[in-house]
């Protein structure tokens, strides 16, 4: 890939707000089950499937990055377009078809203040009101980490697919909100910038 990219430093600093669909929905699942609830079956792990080397040279031409002032520090690719950045959140305009948007967006928020991964996983797969999951998640492994993804049916024709990850005391989410007649192109779009993911800060 071309190393003359631009750069968008996303320095995450201000309030303390969790932007985005995926903050929203981490800070709404900070519970697990109940004492009286069966534990449920382990996660499936695999391996991701999508494979980086079919990224062409300027496919994913802006470097996003994060320096680790509220969330791990990371970097990562996308492709050109809308780039916006506010405390704890990031996201990158992949399509627009007049007033809908589809977006990847990556937010932080606080294991403890979400009960940790593992409580919000279970609480959306417990979960009888509110937005349902389409499957089963499974624990995909990638450059974003061993995450856990998830797939909500957010509307009847809207999907939101989502990658968890817990590092250094931060829930960590990227995701795509679409219509399924794009959910494809846009899952792979969001598959292809986290296999360029890095934790660190640029450079390291």
């Amino acid at each position: 890939m071309r190393t003359d990219r631009r750069t968008m430093v996303a320095t995450a600093v201000g309030s303390l707000v969790v932007g985005g669909v995926t903050g929203a929905v981490v800070t709404g699942l900070g519970v697990g089950a109940r004492a009286d609830e069966p534990p449920l079956p382990r996660l499936v792990t695999q391996t991701s499937t999508f494979d980086p080397t079919t990224i062409g040279d300027d496919a994913l031409p802006q470097q996003i990055e994060n320096r680790g002032y509220a969330c791990p520090a990371f970097t990562f690719l996308a492709p050109d377009g809308d780039h916006t950045a506010s405390a704890r959140s990031w996201s990158v305009t992949l399509s627009r078809s007049g007033t809908k948007v589809v977006g990847f967006n990556v937010s932080c928020v606080k294991s403890a203040d979400a009960g940790g991964l593992e409580a919000v996983v279970d609480a959306m797969r417990r979960a009888t009101s509110g937005p349902q999951l389409v499957r089963e998640p499974v624990v995909e492994v990638s450059a974003f980490g061993a995450a856990t993804r998830t797939d909500q049916r957010m509307a009847p024709t809207t999907t939101l697919t989502q990658w968890w990850v817990e590092r250094d005391g931060w829930i960590v989410t990227a995701g795509v909100l679409s219509p399924d007649a794009v959910a494809a192109d846009s899952v792979a779009a969001a598959e292809a910038m986290l296999s360029t993911w890095h934790w660190g800060p640029p450079g390291s």
